[in-house]
Order: C-alpha cells, then structure tokens, then sequence
C-alpha cells in the first residue's frame, strides 16, 4: 500500500536556547556581525509568538509524507518546513527540507538515502543494517524515523528499535487493549548500542481495531520524551489503521506537537529504485551497524558512482545475509 499523509505541528522555543545558537553563529563565523552581543530574542516571524517571558512558539510548520510499501522495498519521502534560527531570531525557514529513503529487503536491510530525489546534485548514502533496519532510526538523516514508519505506514511496533517481538515483554491486558514494554537489560544494552540514549519505550495496541497502535511513548536517557497517540483510525485493504495521529515530544530546550492527517491510501506499483546512474555515492556498507552508533570510519567508506552493477551487489549482500535468494529478483 502507499500511504499519503500530510501534517502541520508547532514548536516552543526556550529563549535561553535561542540565545545559544545566534552565540554559537556568531562564534563559528557564521554571522555578519561576529562582535555583537546576542539580545533577547524577539519574534521575526508573523508564526512567532512570545508565550511568556521565556519561550517562543513557533507554528504552522507544514509538511507532507509519502510512504510506498511493497514486500521488497519501502520507499519514503517526507517534505516538511523547519525551524531556524538566524541573526534576526527564530522564524521558519523558507524552503522546503526533503528526504528520500529506500529500505531494500523484507525488514529493511539495507538503506539508501538522499536530500531530496537523488540526482547527481544531491548524492546519496548507503548503509546496510542488517534484519530490522526498518525498526531503526536513520543513522544518516533524522528526518525519516522508525515511528513514522509504524503509525504512518502499518510497520509493526514490536519491530522497532532492531527488535524481535519477543523483546517486548506484555506488562497489560484488556478488553480494550494490549500493552507492551521494552526496557533492556543490560546486555541487550550492549548488542543494541546504537541506540545508548535509550531509556525505555511502551505501546498500546487497539484491540478494537485489529491491534492497531494507539499510543506509543519512547523515554530517552535524559529529559526527552516522546509520544504518538492515534486519534481516529481507518479502514484500509480490510484492516485498521490511524488516520490521525498526534506527535509530541518535551526535551530541555524544546517542546513539538504535530497532528498527521492520512490524506489517500492506494494500492502500491512496483518500486523503482529510480536513481541516474552516475549518481555519487558514500557506501558506507563496510561500516555496518556501528554507523548507528555514530562511527562515522571514513577510512571504510566508498566513494563511487550509481550504477546497475552497484544494485545488484546491495541485493547480493541483502540475499547473503538473510538466507532468502528471491529477494531483489525483479530489481535485477
């Protein structure tokens, strides 16, 4: 199935924060006037709007998600407009941002990703994960996250986070409800090290809409929480799924909520990995998992061009590891 989505959320600000960052411009060289002392921050933006004497709201931050789900490749492209903050204060910024990601193999072997649509000008970035790369964040561009992938395209919850389903451990039953945990011991912390600031997550599965989730909350290490709650759900291809669903997050410096609307869901044709040959290319596939840790081992990373010859060997690489030589057949 393909689903389209499209979204419109808010962000506040701590003045402090803001503060911190025309400083940090000042200070790299990246603003006009490196000498001035940082002022208050005052709203730029006709979107900016003091709540009090310490933050900022900033609002109709919009954007759109495409998500393409066949049973070899997920494409995803999300657009969306972000906040900025210039010499003149916090405003949104006035071009788009878009990302565009493949997860190759059933639970999303490997990855490529690009700003944008790759073309020549853009590049792109390979990486390789593994099974359930799907369930885990994008090592290269934050954009495009695993929780998108679960309330906004039907990806299972129990996958997230490179996770089996047996990982989670059910901690509540209901009429209403199943709920599940995870919170790793000690040594799952060890094989899961790309995600070190995790803390915790738990999900809530509708029982009334054929175990859809209905909210999931994600604990960092830290202060940062995250939660994603669907609001109303949708019959699609005989099965539930969210139609809305509400992001919020709260962290030391900023706060976000963000209401997603599903706007069409249609039958997925087959994907083209539609890349110009000659593109270049960063494959960062010698570096593995390690690269979600933040190992960013130039020494280890290729630079070339696009071409068939390079896709077949990302499908050779995705057969070899999970057993399953069909995979990648028809790419071929």
């Amino acid at each position: 199935m393909t689903f389209e989505w499209e979204s419109v959320g808010s962000r506040v600000f701590s003045k402090e924060y803001v503060q911190r960052m025309q400083q940090k411009r000042r200070s790299s060289g990246l603003s006009e006037s490196p000498e001035d002392p940082p002022e208050t921050p005052t709203p730029s933006d006709p979107d900016v709007s003091e709540i009090d004497e310490k933050n900022l709201l900033l609002e109709g931050l919009r954007g759109t998600c495409r998500i393409e789900r066949t049973p070899d490749i997920t494409r995803v492209r999300v657009s969306k407009v972000l906040a900025y903050i210039s010499e003149d204060g916090l405003r949104k910024a006035e071009d788009l941002v878009q990302w565009t990601v493949f997860y190759l193999g059933k639970t999303g072997e490997a990855l490529i990703s690009s700003f944008g649509d790759p073309s020549p000008d853009s590049g792109i970035n390979i990486a390789f994960a593994g099974a359930g790369g799907i369930g885990l964040p994008n090592p290269i561009f934050a954009g495009v996250r695993a929780e998108m992938l679960v309330f906004l395209g039907g990806v299972s919850p129990l996958r997230m986070f490179g996770c089996a389903p047996e990982d989670w451990k059910l901690v509540e039953v209901s009429e209403e409800a199943w709920v599940f945990e995870f919170n790793p011991d000690e040594e799952q912390r060890k094989k899961m090290a790309e995600l070190s600031g995790f803390g915790r997550a738990r999900v809530r599965l509708n029982r009334a809409y054929d175990d859809a989730p209905e909210q999931l909350e994600i604990f960092w290490r830290g202060d940062r929480h995250e939660r994603w709650t669907t609001e109303a759900y949708r019959r699609v291809n005989n099965s539930w799924m969210p139609s809305r669903v509400l992001y919020e997050w709260s962290g030391s410096d900023d706060t976000g909520r963000f209401v997603y609307e599903l706007v069409s869901a249609t039958p997925s044709a087959p994907i083209r990995i539609d890349i110009p040959e000659g593109t270049p290319v960063s494959d960062w596939r010698l570096v593995g998992r390690a690269l979600w840790r933040g190992a960013w081992d130039d020494s280890r990373r290729i630079e070339t061009q696009w071409s068939p010859e390079l896709l077949r060997d990302i499908w050779r690489q995705i057969q070899r590891e999970s057993g399953d030589t069909t995979q990648g057949s028809s790419q071929k």
